[in-house]
């Protein structure tokens, strides 16, 4: 049920974190993402880089927080997470964009990673969501 679990929880934050990058940059962005360094990304369009990040903290956040996940399961997701970025950047990228191939996938993981941010923002929201956090348990007197 945990793998099960995880594998959600990766999908979820991938998605909502992929479409930040989408909204934030739009399709030349994206583009412009994987053919040029990323620090030309980053101060060209560094609302997407902010919405990305945001909606991979806020969607592990509430994941962790709706579904109760323990802290340990902080790691798991961030796995899935990378997992996700992986299966996206060296087979579904070059099957819905013709430009790419194969070879590309290390710079497309990179890209829609934000350079492992995006799974450090994860692990950051599921940990901050997760049972046993402060903000998690009831106040006692």
């Amino acid at each position: 049920m945990a793998f099960v679990k995880a594998i959600v929880f990766g999908a979820i934050v991938c998605i909502a974190s992929w479409a930040g990058l989408a909204i934030g940059a739009g399709n030349v962005g994206l583009q412009q993402s994987v053919s040029r360094d990323p620090v030309f990304f980053a101060t060209t369009y560094p609302l997407a880089i902010a919405l990305s990040l945001a909606a991979a903290f806020t969607a592990a956040f509430v994941f962790a927080r709706t579904q109760r996940t323990p802290r340990a399961f902080a790691l798991i997701g961030a796995l899935a997470v990378l997992l996700g970025d992986v299966l996206a950047s060296f087979l579904v990228a070059p099957a819905l964009v013709g430009e790419l191939e194969l070879e590309h996938g290390f710079i497309v993981l990179l890209a829609i990673s934000l350079y492992g941010s995006q799974i450090i923002a994860a692990w950051l929201g599921a940990m901050s969501g997760a049972e046993g956090t402060a903000a998690a348990e009831p106040l006692r007197p």
